[in-house]
């Protein structure tokens, strides 16, 4: 699908409320990759503050990771762009982080091997003023994701 900025936050928007019901089960991983400037971080502002509207939402590159409350779970938000190993995250103690959570990671792949799989794996491109976003699901809590987008 071609989106601006503004559709990347409002799809965002839509999947951030049908993650926060489906969490509460297992919890939610989603992954974003994508171009520089693609809208990753677009996304994850727009998913963010879809369900904490007051929320100020920073980029986590430098700091790894930013964590915003929930009343019954917790968005994680990272990004691993800055990442030179994989291993550097078991270092970090993030594995606590996946369980009955909503885990949003920029550049995933420089976490492969160490993450656990996606339920929803987006790819965002920049083509013109336009964006592209491919959204697989890996899991079958993504494919219910997905459908319910429909």
């Amino acid at each position: 699908m071609s989106c601006s900025v503004e559709q990347t936050r409002s799809i965002a928007a839509q999947l951030a409320s049908l993650s926060y019901q489906a969490c509460l089960d297992s919890g939610i991983l989603i992954t974003l990759e994508g171009d520089l400037g693609a809208g990753k971080t677009a996304f994850s502002q727009g998913f963010i503050q879809a369900l904490l509207p007051d929320a100020r939402v920073r980029s986590p590159t430098f700091s790894l990771i930013e964590s915003y409350a929930l009343p019954q779970c917790t968005i994680h938000h990272l990004d691993l762009y800055r990442l030179h190993d994989p291993e550097e995250l078991e270092y970090l103690g993030l594995r606590d982080l996946f369980w009955h959570n909503i885990c949003l990671i920029e550049w995933a792949s420089k976490g492969d091997g160490w993450l656990p799989s996606a339920d929803l794996a987006l790819t965002l491109h920049v083509k013109g003023e336009d964006r592209v976003m491919i959204c697989h699901a890996k899991t079958e809590t993504g494919s219910r994701l997905l459908k319910q987008m429909t």
